[in-house]
């Protein structure tokens, strides 16, 4: 796979991380946060060693400005992707959860 194949997955991936981190708001904002912050560490440091993984085989690449390609491309989908799934799962999670509070006494929303 090239380069730009593999970095073309990286907003879905993004998204679904954040969507996990978003799920977590059933239990509490800790984990939310908790799971936001390694959901962008995680992508922060995983793209930039895939990225110099994949560019050290093509003749003529230094490494060092394939590292800050790779940064820089986490750092631009990191964040924002992170961001959207985090937040709308968050809503869909207590928009579901507060309406089970209101009609049953427990539910499965904590």
């Amino acid at each position: 796979m090239t380069t730009s194949e593999i970095f073309s997955w990286s907003p879905y991936l993004a998204i679904g991380l954040g969507v996990l981190a978003g799920f977590g708001s059933i239990r509490s904002r800790r984990l939310v946060v908790a799971l936001f912050a390694s959901a962008i560490f995680v992508q922060l440091v995983g793209w930039p060693v895939i990225f110099v993984a994949l560019e050290l085989g093509k003749e003529g690449t230094k490494w060092q400005a394939a590292l800050g390609a790779g940064y820089l491309l986490a750092v631009l989908v990191a964040f924002p992707y992170t961001t959207i799934g985090a937040v709308m799962a968050a809503a869909v999670a207590r928009f579901v959860c507060g309406r089970q509070s209101h009609r049953t006494p427990r539910s499965n929303c904590v």
